[in-house]
């Protein structure tokens, strides 16, 4: 945490939501977060399984993200939690955003070929 920016003048740490909260720092900012902790587990949920994903959240994933944000509301919140049923979920395990590729050794000293999964 920094009080002054680089060129000496002091660090403008207020902010406002568009809810319309406004906070002045991170406790403040904490206090404001907290007081929507289901909102901000849904969010946080949904940006890290989009980012999981490769792609934007659609609606079909939206039951999935509700879901997952319950799952860390009893757990404490866990970073763990998080991950795991992000991985788990039907959403990630079935996601055919980007091909897989394997590589196939076509024998010593002879190239290597690479190929989609799923081709032969």
């Amino acid at each position: 945490w920094r009080d002054q920016e680089t060129n000496g003048r002091p660090v403008d740490a207020t902010g406002k939501l568009p809810s319309g909260e406004s906070f002045n720092g991170p406790v403040e900012l904490r206090q404001v977060l907290l007081g929507k902790k289901e909102e901000f587990l849904r969010h946080l949920t949904s940006k890290a399984m989009g980012y999981a994903l490769g792609r934007s959240i659609q609606d079909g994933d939206q039951c999935t993200v509700q879901q997952i944000a319950d799952k860390l509301a009893k757990d404490e919140n866990g970073a763990r939690t998080l991950i795991r049923e992000i991985v788990l979920s039907p959403a990630f395990r079935n996601n055919d955003s980007s091909a897989q590729v394997q590589s196939i050794s076509e024998g010593p000293g002879k190239r290597v070929r690479t190929r989609l999964l799923g081709e032969k």
